[in-house]
């Protein structure tokens, strides 16, 4: 197989992927709404829409619920917002898979820019890692646990926070994390060195 066919054979499984994800995710939103439709409506329950939006906000990005577990606390951040950072890499890779010159333009190469994604692809690997090793650690959630008992026999009141979770569903999503970020510190590990070694294809244009 030619350089060439590979890149387009990856490419369509690449986009195929893509299309799978983004309809189960369209699939889960459907889900959720009609879940929630079942119940009775609340018209004002968005009101005042300013401070319940700055709420959300804040909630979210101070992760205050995680109050009392500073590490998980940071780890989870790092990982949560991964997301939305690493994302455009991902993009890149994809164009990269059918012209090794891609780039999405000035953004690719803004200095601020790529350090920002390097500081969150490492630290999201090395959050995402601790919260499965977290998970695998502290289990499910054992009888003793859903008791009031920990794995030190001391008792508490509170059960496992993973107690009553689905195992498969919770390895899955984690392992999709993992691969993500492993892909994106490849992705850049061979963009730079691609630029050392200065390969371009078709003046950097996307092929299509």
């Amino acid at each position: 197989m030619t350089p060439a066919t590979l890149r387009v054979t990856l490419f369509a499984i690449a986009v195929i992927a893509t299309i799978v994800a983004i309809l189960t995710f369209v699939r889960a939103l459907i889900v959720m709404y009609q879940r929630v439709a079942t119940g009775q409506s609340a018209p004002g329950r968005l009101r005042p829409i300013g401070p319940r939006l700055w709420m959300t906000i804040k909630t979210v990005l101070s992760h205050r619920e995680f109050r009392g577990r500073p590490g998980v606390r940071i780890a989870h951040w790092f990982v949560m917002l991964s997301f939305p950072i690493l994302a455009l890499t991902l993009a890149t890779g994809m164009g990269k898979l059918r012209a090794p010159a891609f780039s999405l333009g000035a953004i690719d190469h803004f200095p601020l820019w790529e350090w920002i994604v390097e500081l969150f692809a490492w630290t999201s690997l090395i959050g995402i890692i601790g919260l499965i090793t977290l998970r695998l650690v502290s289990g499910s959630g054992r009888k003793k646990e859903a008791e009031g008992e920990t794995r030190t026999g001391r008792a508490t009141s509170l059960a496992s926070r993973f107690l009553g979770s689905t195992r498969w569903q919770a390895y899955f999503v984690e392992l999709v994390v993992l691969t993500v970020v492993l892909a994106v510190i490849g992705l850049r590990a061979l963009d730079y060195a691609a630029a050392i070694n200065g390969v371009t294809d078709e003046g950097g244009q996307l092929i299509l």
